[in-house]
């Protein structure tokens, strides 16, 4: 059995393995994802999230490192604990970012000049002003994540920034003054035809916000350091300006969802079960015998939830175990790869895929329902406070409700 369990770890690994390297060399800045409606859109984006906040933490800190390489005769411990004191908040740190660069250059006693790495020139300054940022992301920020719905990073601890339609409006800045989109970021769009969907699509208004000249330019503006995704159940229900701008297009065809220790989530429900059957048992023959203690309950339900049993104490030890190795559990995910929207619906142009990501990573760091808010805003509008049973015999308001079709094209 330890060999079969740890068989079946070793081939998830691998699995979870080829998975990281092919988000991170094949997914590359604009991500479209699109399927069928609660096929796993958005726990799929939310596992592929986690990678990419990883692999972004790294290409920072590599950068990082390739600055320090630039600048030998720096003093970088000193710098650090300069920007130690001042690197607080967002608001305090890219207000002054420019200023905290021309105090470095102080600090480090430094002038600007030109770095040639034997393929491009850079100015000191310039990658100077890169450092501040990559250090002040590393050991401070993190990397964001826009989005509207709530996401929590596990990586990070710490919840996402919230995305606004103004932010990715960049034509519109010059009147909202809103533009927060920061580098080494993710953004997410989900359930993107609810706000700039298939019917838009001939709004010329709608078109010409500046969000088409913000993804053409997308790894330009922010120096290929923010991965975006858009999610939707078809790829039609988008802007048809905004169609042909991804680097990639992924349609999820399936979703599974396996375990490797199945084996000890069995053991401990046969455990429960056993003593719940115990307890049953112990209930019936000590109120048969009368005894006071038991005689006040009417039913063994009645004496289970009161404090008196210890039933459930036990059981929510099982339970909790049951609980956690449920969560190692992993999901298998396939998915056709698409280089343009042409070859959309041609499956025999695409590149199937079989991706490997942990369930909590998918399902365990945001709200998988987090539209439900929406009832509680209908049911405020509402004034219907109660229904009427639906009779076999129908009155002569129901009937006509339920005929109202016959008088649509009447006046």
């Amino acid at each position: 059995m330890y060999l079969f369990i740890k068989t079946r770890k070793k081939i998830s690994d691998n699995n979870y393995n080829k998975t990281i390297f092919y988000v991170k060399y094949n997914l590359k800045y604009l991500i479209s994802v699109f399927a069928k409606i609660r096929a796993g859109k958005t726990s799929f984006v939310n596992g592929v999230v986690g990678l990419k906040e990883r692999e972004l933490q790294e290409k920072c800190l590599n950068e990082m490192l390739e600055i320090i390489d630039f600048l030998p005769n720096v003093d970088f411990s000193i710098l650090n604990a300069v920007l130690d004191e001042i690197c607080d908040n967002d608001d305090i740190f890219y207000k002054n970012w420019d200023r905290m660069t021309r105090d470095a250059f102080y600090v480090c006693d430094l002038k600007d000049g030109v770095i040639n790495d034997f393929i491009n020139c850079k100015s000191i300054y310039e990658i100077m002003h890169k450092y501040i940022e990559d250090y002040y992301v590393i050991t401070r920020r993190g990397i964001y994540v826009y989005s509207k719905s709530w996401r929590y990073s596990f990586n990070f601890n710490k919840s996402n920034e919230f995305l606004s339609d103004n932010t990715m409006n960049i034509k519109d800045v010059v009147l909202t003054n809103e533009f927060y989109l920061r580098n080494w970021s993710i953004v997410i769009e989900d359930e993107i035809s609810l706000s700039r969907g298939n019917i838009l699509s001939n709004s010329k208004t709608a078109k010409d916000t500046g969000k088409k000249e913000l993804k053409a330019l997308w790894g330009q503006i922010f120096e290929e350091t923010v991965v975006y995704f858009s999610i939707k159940q078809r790829y039609e229900d988008e802007i048809s300006s905004d169609r042909r701008l991804y680097t990639n297009y992924l349609s999820l065809e399936d979703r599974k969802i396996y375990n490797d220790y199945n084996f000890f989530i069995k053991y401990f429900t046969l455990r429960k079960n056993i003593i719940e059957i115990r307890s049953k048992i112990a209930f019936f023959f000590k109120k048969k015998l009368r005894r006071k203690k038991y005689k006040e309950y009417i039913n063994y339900e009645a004496y289970r939830l009161s404090l008196e049993s210890k039933i459930r104490q036990k059981e929510s030890k099982f339970n909790n175990a049951i609980r956690f190795f449920k969560s190692l559990a992993w999901v298998n995910i396939e998915l056709i790869e698409y280089n343009k929207m042409e070859d959309i619906d041609k499956k025999e142009l695409g590149v199937k895929h079989k991706l490997t990501l942990p369930l909590r990573d998918t399902i365990g760091n945001y709200d998988t329902h987090d539209y439900k808010f929406v009832r509680d805003i209908l049911n405020q509008l509402s004034n219907v406070l109660y229904t009427k049973n639906n009779s076999y015999f129908k009155d002569v308001d129901t009937r006509f409700k339920m005929g109202a079709f016959l008088f649509e094209h009447k006046k």
